[in-house]
């Protein structure tokens, strides 16, 4: 079930395509859009330890008698689920419990044949949208502009025994029409299903029919929450009537280049937002070295960061010194082509640790060429922080995250929920670890900001706002002591202190 505020509606133009704008002055914390997902899937590594319904983390679960590949928390839940996972059951039966399927096929095999069994129940004088424009189902989501239903005979039913051929073989051609279709869609319009809990991860995809109608800003003005199965979408900005109300589609701390390059790849489109085309002082804030020169604390930026392997550089802000004739650029274009290895390496590790061991090295090379909010930093800190977390190091994942919150800071106005997602998840190191009055003071900074992003009671919010005030209760007093560790963070364009 979806719920749409009615102070937003649909609307089509040439350049835009489809999107989401407000029909009247949407304050911050607006909930637009609650919806539950058209089809559902876990994660291979989470299937066996979490209900293929609600996603909710349990002991002991049953298995589908069926297939005796999916699990559920009871009855209610197999049942509730019943009307996605009959269309997959028999295909995960023929493999076997351990067979290897993708998470995208088994949605593609579900959206394929859910689709198919309405469009026969449905007559074609049924709508296919709400009365604010928003689609009622799926495959109205591959056309690029908002268009009424049309009278297209649906494509024929394919030969699913062949499709699940395809999905074991991976090689086997599949020319339907409607295979593709639904592919397009797939890959277009998945979210991503999270973890409700403290520190959030990533447990599944869901194909959201109506979230997906929100386009991208590398700006945005609202912001998706996953709770759960659930995703809900919130203004976290003044909206104006008449205004487009975006989501960002990807994290937005980076340059504009690599988030050309990724949007491309992902979504087959160039962005041309503001950001993209007009802030190039942010960009280069991004690329920020520190100056070569003894005792000088500058910065120097490249003169056109989109080039910044073979392009000039614009003279020490400090001192002015002139980097382009020293070996300076060199060394950057060296250190630029070991992160980007360091980077790419996602799975090629014996464990986990081994990682963590190289993000110090790394981090090493960079501290010694690059500013400290440096977007390659930022990269390697957050890879080095989530390991931690990970492998449950608190203290080694306490110094990485707040070596993240330099780089938010800097460049908060875009990353201002990821420093509230940053700050709830060290104030929970610092109180495992008995720092209290530190963890006090980072919940209380991070809850606003997470009270714009996460709506109403979400999970991460109660526990935030129980956790804080458990530490305040035993920190009343150290708490009349003025707190000044993040003086000097917000400093741009010199280098700036760790803390």
């Amino acid at each position: 079930m979806a719920e749409v505020s009615e102070k937003v509606e649909l609307f089509s133009d040439e350049k835009r395509g489809r999107g989401v704008r407000a029909t009247t002055f949407i304050e911050p914390e607006t909930v637009l859009l609650v919806e539950n997902p058209y089809i559902l899937t876990l994660e291979e590594d989470y299937r066996r330890n979490r209900c293929n319904y609600c996603c909710k983390e349990r002991e002991k679960l049953r298995a589908c008698g069926g297939c005796n590949f999916v699990y559920y928390c009871d009855r209610q839940c197999q049942a509730s689920n019943y009307s996605d996972h009959q269309y997959e059951c028999k295909y995960l039966k023929s493999s076997g419990p351990e067979c290897d399927i993708w998470i995208r096929t088994r949605t593609l095999l579900m959206a394929l044949q859910k689709h198919l069994k309405m469009q026969k129940k449905r007559s074609r004088n049924v709508p296919t949208h709400n009365a604010q424009g928003f689609p009622l189902t799926p495959e109205v989501l591959y056309m690029k502009k908002y268009a009424p239903p049309s009278d297209e005979i649906p494509s024929p039913m394919p030969d699913m025994d062949r499709l699940w051929e395809f999905v074991k073989a991976k090689d086997l051609p599949i020319t339907k029409d409607l295979f593709k279709k639904f592919q397009g869609i797939l890959n277009a319009n998945m979210f991503s299903v999270e973890d409700s809990h403290a520190r959030c991860k990533i447990i599944g995809e869901g194909l959201y029919t109506r979230v997906a109608m929100f386009n991208h800003n590398c700006h945005p003005n609202c912001v998706f929450i996953s709770n759960g199965r659930e995703i809900s979408v919130t203004s976290i900005r003044p909206i104006s009537p008449g205004e487009e109300c975006t989501i960002s589609y990807l994290k937005v701390m980076a340059p504009t280049e690599a988030r050309q390059r990724k949007l491309k790849k992902w979504y087959d489109f160039d962005c041309d937002c503001k950001r993209c085309v007009q802030d190039i002082e942010e960009d280069r804030l991004m690329y920020a070295i520190k100056c070569p020169q003894m005792n000088c604390r500058g910065s120097v930026l490249p003169w056109k960061p989109s080039n910044i392997l073979n392009g000039r550089y614009l003279a020490c802000d400090a001192c002015h010194f002139d980097i382009n004739e020293t070996e300076v650029p060199d060394n950057i274009r060296q250190t630029e082509m070991e992160v980007e290895g360091f980077l790419s390496r996602k799975k090629n590790y014996d464990y986990q640790g081994q990682l963590l061991e190289e993000c110090g090295p790394v981090l090493a090379r960079l501290d010694a060429v690059y500013q400290p909010y440096h977007w390659r930093v930022y990269q390697v800190v957050k890879k080095a922080f989530k390991v931690a977390l990970k492998l449950d190091q608190a203290e080694t994942a306490l110094l990485y995250g707040i070596r993240c919150q330099v780089a938010l800071r800097n460049h908060l106005e875009v990353c201002v929920t990821l420093l509230g997602t940053n700050l709830w998840e060290v104030g929970q190191l610092q109180a495992q670890l008995g720092m209290n009055l530190e963890a006090v003071r980072t919940l209380r900074e991070a809850l606003p900001i997470m009270e714009i992003a996460y709506s109403g009671q979400h999970a991460v919010n109660v526990q935030a706002q129980a956790l804080l005030a458990t530490l305040t209760s035993t920190v009343k007093d150290a708490l009349a002591t003025p707190d000044n560790s993040h003086k000097g963070v917000y400093t741009q364009g010199s280098n700036v202190e760790e803390e």
